[in-house]
């Protein structure tokens, strides 16, 4: 996934079978991953849903909860981190 942000892989699969799309759409693998690993970050609560103006504020904070990127690291590469890892939508995405 980071690597798909950085811009160094750009690979797609078919979505499969029990996916929520059809089977022979083709989904970018970060999408892919991310739809299996979005609820496995540690992060804040939610907001709360009175306070969403609509369903894309369902997001939920990993910072430093959950992410950890080196001050030693690129700053290309934080900026990506932190760009793709930093927050995660939980709501439907299908």
């Amino acid at each position: 996934m980071l690597k798909e942000a950085l811009g160094l892989v750009d690979k797609t699969v078919k979505a499969g079978n029990k996916s929520g799309y059809d089977p022979d759409t083709d989904i970018n693998i970060g999408f892919e991953l991310w739809a299996d690993l979005r609820y496995n970050f540690f992060s804040d609560s939610l907001p709360d849903p009175d306070e969403w103006e609509n369903m894309l504020d369902c997001k939920a904070k990993v910072g430093k909860k959950g992410l950890y990127i080196s001050e030693n690291c690129a700053e290309k590469v934080r900026s990506a981190g932190e760009g793709r890892f930093g927050e995660m939508y939980l709501g439907c995405i299908h």
